[in-house]
Order: structure tokens, then sequence, then C-alpha cells
């Protein structure tokens, strides 16, 4: 269980601000280029072509998502392989803010199975060393600025295609209590999903400086 106030962004894109100054230079040499040929020859496509840049200009500098492999993850890739063979490939990534679980399965598991698979990762991510070694690492925490973040177990199995997943959702409104009630279970693209697990939650408590 989350005993912690885990302070997130508000999916705020944040980069590295050398990088951010040379973009930026970059694309308004070409926004004033774009737009002093419109000034001069008034054409539909360079209007167009300016709007383009405008919008490459707004996106510019979001986050990939951030692989996380700590001992911890490590460890539970390894032992989570060897109790169910058929995972092909597991992977956790980060990216605001969102934790995302992925089970790549070389065919259908029955129900009971997925659950298990489920449990043991809710344990992982719900852990103290998770919260300690991940949460708090500085590639991760440095997107963190208030709320909490979301969580999603998913599984994806090759033959035949078809894609299932867990999800825990924060509230991160201020009157929020508990932060996080229940996962929620959901098949291909359906949304939110049914009910799954009662999550209970403490208070937050203001995360330290």
């Amino acid at each position: 269980m989350l005993k912690r106030n885990f302070l997130t962004g508000r999916g705020v894109c944040r980069i590295n601000k050398e990088a951010e100054i040379a973009d930026s230079f970059l694309i308004g040499k070409r926004v004033n280029k774009i737009g002093a040929l419109f000034q001069k020859n008034g054409c539909f496509r360079c209007l167009i072509a300016f709007l383009c840049s405008l919008a490459l200009l707004s996106t510019a500098g979001c986050t990939t998502p951030t692989r996380i492999s700590s001992d911890q993850v490590k460890e539970f890739r390894n032992q989570i392989q060897q109790e169910h063979p058929n995972i092909r490939e597991m992977t956790l990534e980060f990216s605001p803010l969102t934790f995302r679980m992925n089970y790549r399965l070389e065919i259908p598991i029955n129900e009971q199975e997925k659950k298990e698979i489920f449990e043991k990762s809710r344990q992982l991510l719900m852990s103290e060393t998770f919260y300690e070694e991940v949460i708090l690492s500085e590639k991760v925490d440095r997107y963190f600025s208030s709320g909490h973040p979301h969580f999603t177990v998913m599984f994806n199995v090759e033959e035949p295609a078809s894609m299932s997943r867990f999800e825990l959702h924060a509230d991160n409104s201020q009157e929020a209590d508990p932060i996080y009630k229940e996962w929620y279970y959901a098949e291909e693209e359906e949304s939110p999903g049914e009910p799954f697990v009662e999550e209970t939650q403490q208070p937050p408590v203001s995360k330290q400086p």
C-alpha cells in the first residue's frame, strides 16, 4: 500500500534548458523565414507552413517514456518470467504521470494466472522499496510537482492478438480522501473498465523538500 504523497507534475513536458534554447532558436528562424515568404507572396501554402511551424514550436521538448530498471525491478522481472513461462517480455516505463508495466505474452493465459501476475505486479508497484528506489529517483522525481501518479499493468498477447489492462488512477483533487480508491480492469479499448480491487489509502503526507 502506498503511504506517501506522490508529488507529480500536471503533464508539463520538461527538457534540458540548453536544448530548449537551441530548438527554439532553430524553429524561430524557420518561422521568421516562412513568415517573410507569406508577407511577400501572400500564398496559401506559406500560411499553412507557418501554422505548422507554430504547432511544432508548441510541442518541442516533450519527454519520451523513461525505462525503469532498478535492482528490485530486475529481480522481479527474472522471477516473474521463471514462474510464468508464457511471458515473453516485461517492461516498466514512466511517462508523466503514469507508471506503465507491460507484459508481452506468447499465447493467452487463463484468468486465474492473469490475476496472479497482476497481484505480484501490484505488490511491487505499491511497495516501500519501489517508492524509495524508483519514485524518488532523480530521473523520475524531477518531473513531479504536485499530485499523485497513475499505474497501469498491461497484458499484450501476440497470438491471437489481444490486450487487457489493470489501472489505478489517483484522485488529485485537494479534497481527495482516499487518494487511491480501486483498480479497474478493461479489455481492448474499453474505458474506464470495471472495478477490480479495492485499494485503500491513508491521508497523504506532504513530501519533504
